[in-house]
């Protein structure tokens, strides 16, 4: 009887270790390959002028992007998209910023039309941000400032770049490693610190530290003003991100702006006129001077 139930034990255990290790594999494969969202707007649907563009990155993918110039303009904001989506799906809200200001919107890696073999959730993708702001000022751009959402604003924040002369961040998060033990909190007793450790390591044999994936360590360092955004009712980004990145940045360097009521991906839609007005005269004030 006792050689029975030391059997059985032995089965549960070798059958649970499989169970994490699978979960978590699956996991990590599907975070770092999404199915992606395609938006199929571009700026002829919004009657737009605009340039389809190319540019490579330091570690030779070319990105794809769209360059939208305007009237007389004060300055160029590149606009960061989220994840999974890819550059269509912010033009709609970024529209307002033209034609008083040159529009330049592109796919990170493995997104979109860009190359790429996997996202990395902002580590790698500071890079592509980068080659944007050297594609900008290939072409003469001096006045260049970031609107981004979700990823997109992280790896403003995280690129730390000082051509960009504002930041307006909308639903970052505020370090990667609070995410992922974020997302894996529902899992029963000692299964998730497995879990977590697995999907750590997988990202470590990539070449890829989650730990460095940290808007909140790099915001510490801001050398540009930044208006933080982030919606209350935020269930996939909780709004407590928001705070840990003002917290975190420089005296007077960032301003928070929390909308009561709007979820992921809904802040502009709450109060589009206000939302306008405020990054408008936030734009105004950072480039304009």
């Amino acid at each position: 009887m006792r050689r029975s139930s030391l059997s059985l034990l032995f089965r549960v255990i070798v059958s649970l270790t499989v169970g994490i290790f699978l979960f978590a594999t699956v996991q990590f494969v599907l975070a770092i390959h999404p199915l992606k969202f395609h938006s199929n707007i571009t700026p002829l649907h919004l009657k737009l002028p605009y340039e389809d563009v190319r540019f490579p990155t330091a570690d030779g993918l070319t990105l794809r992007g769209w360059y939208i110039p305007g009237a007389r303009p004060k300055g160029t904001i590149i606009v960061t998209h989220g994840y999974p989506a890819d550059k269509g799906d912010l033009l709609p809200l970024a529209q307002f910023l033209h034609p008083r200001y040159n529009l330049f919107l592109f796919d990170f890696r493995f997104f979109g039309q860009s190359e790429g073999g996997m996202t990395t959730l902002g580590y790698r993708e500071q890079e592509d941000l980068k080659a944007a702001i050297r594609y900008l000022r290939g072409r003469g751009e001096k006045t260049i400032g970031g609107l981004g959402f979700s990823l997109g604003a992280a790896v403003l924040l995280l690129a730390e770049d000082a051509d960009l002369k504002g930041i307006v961040a909308d639903s970052s998060f505020a370090d990667m490693e609070r995410m992922v033990e974020a997302v894996y909190s529902y899992l029963p007793g000692v299964t998730k610190a497995p879990v977590v450790w697995l999907i750590r390591s997988y990202a470590s044999l990539l070449g890829v530290d989650l730990g460095e994936i940290a808007p909140r360590r790099a915001i510490t360092r801001a050398g540009q003003p930044i208006l933080i955004i982030h919606g209350a009712g935020d269930r996939q980004i909780p709004v407590e991100h928001a705070r840990l990145l003002y917290e975190a940045a420089p005296p007077g360097r960032a301003e928070l702006w929390i909308i009561e009521g709007a979820s992921h991906g809904g802040t502009y839609a709450r109060d589009p006129k206000k939302y306008r007005e405020k990054v408008l005269a936030f734009f105004g004030e950072v480039l304009e001077r």
